[in-house]
């Protein structure tokens, strides 16, 4: 896993458990890998990123860390793991940092974008050191 539970209190300071964090990782490492097109799952190790001698690629690893926990901490938050029960959970106006989420029902949004349940702060650390994947198939 990309991200351990001291690492995640030391990003986030939260009071998330142990069983309620493992659980959200999972779902949150499948948004990250779908934004990122899976860079670190596929392509390269997040570990000799960390280790690397070139600043850029530490930067770039940590980055995805702190995305992670930012994303982990949004779906606690809100109780959601995927677009579907965002859109479909009765959440009125909902805001966190710089992501709204407003309405209920159906026609809830996400103003990320990008069909994630990831946060914008998250999605500007990851497009800050190229991480984010916007080609096709």
């Amino acid at each position: 896993m990309y991200l351990n539970y001291v690492e995640y209190n030391d990003l986030i300071g939260d009071d998330l458990e142990l069983k309620d964090f493992n659980k959200l990782l999972k779902k949150a490492t499948i948004q990250l890998d779908n934004v990122t097109n899976g860079f670190y799952e596929l392509k390269h190790s997040l570990d000799d990123d960390l280790k690397s001698s070139i600043f850029t690629y530490i930067a770039r690893a940590k980055a995805f860390k702190q995305a992670l926990g930012l994303t982990i901490d949004f779906m606690n938050q809100l109780q959601v793991t995927n677009v579907a029960s965002l859109n479909t959970d009765g959440t009125a106006d909902v805001q966190i940092g710089d992501t709204h989420i407003q309405g209920a029902g159906l026609s809830g949004t996400i103003t990320n974008g990008y069909g994630s349940v990831i946060p914008d702060e998250a999605i500007q650390l990851l497009g800050r050191h190229g991480l984010l994947y916007r080609g096709g198939l």
